[in-house]
């Protein structure tokens, strides 16, 4: 198991320490609000920002527009195959065993299905998934999470930003960081 990193100086962290032997950044439980949490929040919306951000389209290329009509239009399933009206009828969870089936268009369906729930459990089931082999799967499991706009999704998605090199999944990932960073307020 990888060791927690500080989200301040990125160095790992002493077991059960209430802060960094590094920076001295405080992660005691004691604190309302540490002041770990208040950067790690600003460093992500931030970073977030930043790669997002239409000014500055190294990352994706897309107006605010674009952008805004990528985080809404729902993803062209994979391999082109038609809606599973029988998919739509299943529950939360059998939806979730679905992401882990062998079959592409099985696993995006899937995904695009689970963006009705906005319970951890399913975005974290998302998160997880973000390392599928195929890239229609992928764009299809950062839409659902970009309909979620869950906040608590900014770290491991960055981290996603650094690994994924392709230029549609890229796209559908901006577009994603744009509706988390608009629904949290910073537009």
């Amino acid at each position: 198991m990888a060791a927690l990193l500080c989200f301040k100086c990125r160095r790992p962290l002493a077991a059960g320490s209430p802060y960094c032997s590094t920076c001295g950044t405080s992660y005691s439980s004691q604190e309302e609000d540490p002041e770990a949490i208040r950067t790690e929040r600003q460093f992500l919306l931030e970073r977030a920002l930043e790669i997002a951000d239409i000014e500055n389209p190294s990352f994706s290329g897309f107006t605010e527009d674009d952008l805004a009509w990528r985080a809404e239009r729902r993803p062209t399933l994979p391999l082109g195959r038609p809606v599973d009206y029988e998919m739509e009828a299943l529950e939360r969870d059998e939806l979730a065993e679905r992401l882990d089936v062998p079959d592409a268009w099985e696993r995006g369906m899937a995904a695009l299905l689970l963006a009705e729930y906005d319970e951890p459990e399913t975005v974290f089931a998302l998160l997880r998934h973000l390392g599928d082999g195929d890239a229609d799967v992928r764009c299809c499991l950062l839409w659902a999470l970009g309909q979620a706009a869950n906040p608590l999704t900014l770290a491991p998605l960055l981290e996603f930003a650094r690994i994924e090199r392709d230029k549609v999944v890229l796209g559908q990932l901006a577009a994603t960081l744009f509706r988390i960073v608009r629904r949290a307020g910073h537009s």
